[in-house]
């Protein structure tokens, strides 16, 4: 995770990545989220 989480999610909804409702935020395309629910968690 980055360092500032806020500035990422901001500069992730200025790049079109993201779209922020309210206080959450959300993957504008459908294909993008469902890739990254897919991933599985590697622990370290």
């Amino acid at each position: 995770m980055p360092w500032n989480i806020t500035r990422f999610l901001d500069y992730c909804t200025e790049r079109l990545i993201l779209q922020r409702v309210g206080n959450r935020y959300r993957f504008i395309h459908r294909l993008v989220q469902e890739h990254f629910a897919k991933l599985e968690i590697q622990k370290e």
